[in-house]
C-alpha cells in the first residue's frame, strides 16, 4: 500500500507539496528498496490504483524504465497488469474545484498546486504523462523488443468508471477520462469517493475487480507453468502460442509475425487445447499513433471498444460457452460481429439470413435468420457529429486504418463468422459437437443460388459474400 497527499479539496486536510514526479520516485524507489531487502525484485507486480494514483503509477514506469538501477528498473520489467479505478487519464473538470480551493481557502489551508495543474482537462503535463506512458506500453506490446529487453509478458489493463455523482460537485472524472481506448472498462456504482471502499464481499463493485485481479493471477499462473503439456499452434510463426496467444496488428495493418493463415491456425490450434487452456488476445493500433489520426476520435474508440467485445466473444467460442468475465449468449456473439462489420466496412447490405451446409451437401443447408430488431440493433454504423445542424448523423471516417478495411474483415469473414453461425444452430441433432470450419459453408444466399456465379476467392470451402472491401 502506498499512500500520498493528492487532496485538492478538502480544507480540513493539509497538503503536502510534494509535485507529481517527487511522488513517483518516491513510489519507485520505495518499492525498489522493498523488493531489494525481501529478495522479490523478479516477483510479477500487479498495480490497483485509485485516481490521480493511477497518474502517479503511469510517471513511476516511465521513471522506472529509465533507471540504471537493477531492482528500480526491474518495477517496469515486473509489471504485469494495471486496475484503474476513476483515474483522470484525460483530466478531471473537478479541478475547477482546486483551483478555487487555491484562490479562496489560503488562510486556512494549503493547496497542491501542481496537483491541480496536472488534473486540469488537457494539461500540457498531463498529455506527456499519457504519451511517455503509452510508448511503454507499446514497447511491451512488441515481441521483438520485448526478447530483446528480456521483457517476459506485455501489460494488461482493466480501467473502471464511476456511476455516481460526489454530492455537491458530480462526477470527479468522466468516463471518457476514465477509460483507455482499447482496454476493458467496467463500472462501478459508487461515487468518486467511494469507488475503491467496497463494503462487503458481496458489493457490486468488489466483485468486478476482485473478479479482474483473480483472472489475471490464473493468467500469471498459465505463464509459470510448464509450456510442454500444451498442444503447439502449428504454422504460427512469430505469434504467441501455448497456453495463451496474442493477435498483435501491427502499423501497417498486418499481423505481427504471419498473414492471416498463421492467425487461422492459431486460432483453429486453440481447439485442440484443453477448454481450460484456451484464450486469444486482440490487440490493436494505439488510438495515439500518429499514422493513424482519426477525425473523430469518438468514432475510433467505439471502435476499440467493439473490438474487445469480439474478443469477449471469440473467446467465449473457443472455451466452448464457459464463462470469460460474464456469461455471452449465442445471440451476443452474432450480434458481436455483426456489429463489427456495420462499424467497420463502408456501404455494405446487412443480411437478416445466413445460409450453412456441410461442403458438398447443399441439401443440408440450414438458414440462420436475425430478427428485424437484432439487425437494427447491430447496424447503426459510425455517427459524427453534423457541425451545422447539431446533430449526430450516421457516417465513416475518412482514414480508417488498413487493417479495419481489408484485414481484419477478412479474418472474420473468411474463418470465425462460420463457426459462430454454426454455433447458433447446433442444437440440430446432426450438428457435429466439434467443428471443422473447413469442412463447411457460409453465404449469404441458398446454395443453387450461390453455384450461379464464379467465386472470385474460395479458402478452405467458405465463399466470401458478394460484396467487396
Amino acid at each position: 500500500m502506498f499512500g500520498y497527499d493528492a487532496d485538492v479539496v478538502n480544507i480540513w486536510a493539509e497538503v503536502g507539496q510534494n509535485r507529481l514526479t517527487d511522488h513517483a520516485n518516491s513510489l519507485v524507489g520505495d518499492l525498489g528498496q522493498l523488493r531489494r531487502e525481501s529478495g522479490t525484485a523478479d516477483r510479477p507486480i500487479i498495480f490497483v490504483v485509485h485516481s490521480m494514483g493511477g497518474l502517479l503509477v503511469q510517471k513511476a514506469l516511465n521513471i522506472s524504465e529509465s533507471s540504471g538501477d537493477n531492482y528500480l528498473s526491474s518495477i517496469y520489467s515486473s509489471t504485469f497488469a494495471i486496475a484503474f479505478l476513476g483515474t483522470p487519464h484525460r483530466g478531471s473538470g473537478l479541478a475547477f474545484w482546486g483551483s478555487l480551493g487555491t484562490k479562496f481557502l489560503k488562510p486556512v489551508k494549503k493547496t497542491n498546486n501542481a496537483l491541480v495543474k496536472v488534473l486540469r482537462e488537457r494539461s500540457e503535463m498531463l498529455d506527456n504523462i499519457q504519451r511517455d506512458f503509452h510508448v511503454l506500453i507499446r514497447n511491451r506490446e512488441n515481441g521483438p523488443f520485448r526478447m530483446q529487453r528480456n521483457l517476459p509478458y506485455a501489460v494488461k489493463m482493466c480501467c473502471f468508471y464511476e456511476e455516481l455523482r460526489l454530492k455537491g460537485v458530480g462526477k470527479v472524472v468522466e468516463r471518457d477520462s476514465a477509460c483507455l481506448d482499447g482496454w476493458p472498462h467496467y463500472a462501478i456504482h459508487a461515487n468518486h469517493m467511494a469507488m475503491s471502499r467496497f463494503t462487503d464481499k458481496d458489493d457490486t463493485g468488489f466483485k468486478l475487480v476482485h473478479g479482474q485481479l483473480w483472472g489475471w493471477v490464473d493468467d500469471l499462473k498459465k505463464l509459470s507453468a510448464p509450456t510442454t503439456t500444451a498442444t503447439p499452434i502449428p504454422n504460427a510463426t512469430g505469434l504467441e502460442g501455448g497456453t495463451s496467444s496474442e493477435i498483435i496488428i501491427q502499423n501497417n495493418g498486418e499481423f505481427v509475425g504471419g498473414d492471416k493463415n498463421a492467425v487461422t491456425e492459431l486460432l483453429l490450434g486453440l481447439l485442440d487445447l484443453p477448454v481450460e487452456q484456451r484464450h486469444v488476445r486482440i490487440r490493436a493500433i494505439p488510438l495515439d499513433n500518429p499514422d493513424y489520426r482519426l477525425n473523430n476520435l469518438g468514432d475510433y474508440r467505439r471502435l476499440r471498444s467493439a473490438v474487445k467485445s469480439y474478443e469477449l466473444a471469440l473467446n467465449h467460442f473457443i472455451r466452448g460457452g464457459v464463462q470469460y468475465y460474464w456469461k455471452w449468449e449465442e445471440n451476443h456473439l452474432i450480434e458481436a460481429v455483426v456489429e463489427l462489420r456495420s462499424l467497420a466496412l463502408r456501404g455494405i447490405k446487412e443480411y437478416e439470413s445466413w445460409y450453412v451446409w456441410p461442403q458438398g451437401v447443399p441439401g443440408r443447408a440450414v438458414e440462420v435468420q436475425f430478427t428485424r430488431e437484432d439487425v437494427d440493433s447491430v447496424s447503426s454504423g459510425y455517427y459524427r457529429l453534423d457541425e451545422t445542424t447539431g446533430k449526430n448523423v450516421q457516417d465513416t471516417p475518412q482514414d480508417e486504418p488498413l487493417w479495419l478495411k481489408e484485414v481484419f474483415p477478412r479474418l472474420v469473414w473468411e474463418r470465425v463468422a462460420p463457426a459462430i453461425a454454426l454455433r447458433a444452430v447446433n442444437e440440430q441433432p446432426d450438428s457435429p459437437q466439434a467443428i471443422n470450419i473447413d469442412d463447411w459453408v457460409l453465404s449469404d444466399r441458398e446454395p443453387d443460388k450461390l453455384e450461379q456465379s464464379t467465386p472470385t476467392k474460395a479458402i478452405s470451402g467458405y465463399q466470401p459474400p458478394p460484396w467487396t472491401w
